[in-house]
């Protein structure tokens, strides 16, 4: 194939995996918001007017605080601002512009796949599975959740323009390049510090730089962006709400003084002042295995069982939910922590022994580690596991499965089709989930149809159907909730909200 053939193939591919995108979720363009798009997107006066857009990009906001949630995420908030003056205000136009960075994820991970492997079947075997991997429609359905798709495309880029780097007279152009879309990445979301173990794992692949000095001076550069980023993001909000806050706002809290040459707020941005100081005033609900937390080695299992439970819906993504709350393993001998164990026992086996047999396999396998490391609950977050943490680390199993079928030359055909069995399956499982995302009633309703010992889900599915008029039912949830979770102020008050509404008169 000639080298015109071969870029217009490229191109092709990429706008497939685009489309797929778009054919995959294209029913849910009219669904409502639902979730956290109601306070982060809907509800913020910041994202309101496209005109703030000119405020986000000026200049000073890297030396001063803007007042606003997710702050600490510019290039999400760019993102919307600049859906807002797209589409005027609808947001259909949000919604499409979560499938197309989806797309583009899937796009740029082809792309590395193909400088991983050399193999055209197996980089768009990878592209295609990421594509279509049923963890990202949380990613995919909600706008607020868009953060990850811009972190992984920039992330994953940098990653690309580095091997680039490896490969090229120009180097020191690539590695600026790959420097700016780290930068890009972290701006999008934190959990792109993923990227800096990764350099380490693409090189699994690509062999080692023979000079330490250079590869050493490319991980320090790596390293001085990532300080930069830490630096600028303490003193900025992140995902906070009502039910708790991120690990950067609370460690800001405590030494804010460190911070001080960028956490005052310029004056022409106290518009923005009142509202962030009502969402930040609300009481905050401990969550409900916090009391549970209080004993470390409690806090050690449940959190290796909850990896556990990620690897599983990396490679087998049925019954998925909205919200989880994971049961503590409070012993040894929890079945959750013992199976956990095993399978990262079993995995790191694997990566191991096809260390030189079939390198891209262990570096997809690498890749899934690392990238869980950032939401592993080492640094304690909200939520101890949710379906968006798993998108960058879904990449891993993509570029896995793309390293089995480029070492499958004998038998590419099985290979290829395996993988076509695998994406339509996961395809099947994506649009049988999609009308989950059609309400926040039906969203709530899946999430407890599944697990219905999610506290969270209950009482936000008692809220839904007690504005919806089915008091009946509205009263089970929130009672149960309440049962579940007894430590919620909030879900107290609630109950206790509708148990004290006015009621009809029987005739």
């Amino acid at each position: 194939m000639t080298g015109a053939r071969a870029r217009l193939a490229r191109a092709a591919g990429a706008l497939a995996l685009i489309a797929a995108s778009f054919a995959l979720y294209g029913r849910s363009l009219s669904y409502p918001p639902i979730w956290d798009d109601h306070a982060f997107v809907v509800d913020q006066p910041f994202l309101k007017d496209p005109r703030a857009l000119k405020v986000l990009l000026d200049p000073r906001r890297f030396l001063r605080v803007l007042p606003v949630a997710n702050a600490a995420r510019p290039v999400w908030l760019a993102s919307v601002l600049a859906d807002r003056a797209a589409g005027g205000g609808g947001f259909a136009i949000l919604r499409a512009s979560n499938l197309f960075w989806c797309g583009a994820g899937a796009v740029v991970l082809s792309a590395l796949a193909w400088e991983l492997t050399a193999d055209a079947a197996a980089s768009w075997a990878a592209g295609l599975l990421f594509a279509v991997h049923p963890t990202h429609a949380e990613v995919a359905e909600i706008v607020a959740f868009r953060s990850d798709a811009l972190a992984f495309f920039f992330g994953t880029l940098a990653l690309l323009l580095y091997v680039r780097s490896r490969r090229s007279a120009r180097s020191a152009a690539w590695i600026a390049a790959a420097l700016a879309a780290f930068a890009l990445a972290l701006l999008s979301k934190e959990s792109a510090v993923a990227v800096f173990p990764l350099l380490a794992v693409v090189d699994l692949v690509i062999a080692p730089e023979k000079s330490i000095r250079r590869r050493a001076a490319v991980y320090g550069a790596f390293a001085v962006v990532l300080s930069a980023y830490l630096y600028y993001r303490a003193p900025r909000a992140g995902y906070e709400s009502a039910a708790g806050r991120d690990a950067f706002t609370a460690a800001f809290e405590s030494v804010p003084a460190a911070f001080s040459p960028v956490s005052r707020v310029d004056p022409s941005d106290q518009a923005y002042v009142a509202a962030r100081n009502d969402r930040g005033g609300r009481t905050r609900d401990p969550r409900p295995w916090d009391d549970d937390f209080k004993n470390a080695g409690t806090r050690w299992r449940t959190l290796v069982a909850v990896q556990g439970s990620s690897l599983r819906r990396l490679w087998w993504p049925t019954r998925l939910q909205g919200d989880y709350c994971p049961a503590p393993a409070r012993s040894w001998a929890d079945a959750g922590f013992l199976s956990a164990l095993a399978s990262w026992a079993l995995l790191l086996t694997v990566a191991i022994w096809s260390r030189r047999r079939v390198p891209t396999v262990t570096a997809g396998l690498w890749w899934i580690a690392a990238a869980l490391l950032p939401v592993s609950g080492i640094v304690t977050m909200r939520n101890l596991t949710a379906d968006r943490y798993l998108y960058f680390a879904s990449a891993g199993v993509c570029l896995a499965a793309a390293g089995l079928v480029g070492a499958s030359l004998p038998r590419r055909r099985a290979a290829l089709a395996a993988c076509a069995v695998v994406a339509g399956f996961w395809g099947f499982l994506v649009v049988e989930r999609l009308p989950a995302f059609s309400s926040d009633r039906s969203f709530y309703a899946a999430t407890v149809a599944v697990d219905p010992g999610v506290a969270r889900a209950r009482y936000n599915l008692g809220l839904a159907q007690w504005s919806a008029g089915d008091e009946v039912d509205a009263e089970e949830n929130l009672r149960a909730a309440a049962r579940l979770w007894p430590q919620s102020e909030r879900v107290k008050a609630g109950l206790d909200a509708f148990l004290a509404r006015p009621r009809a008169a029987k005739p």
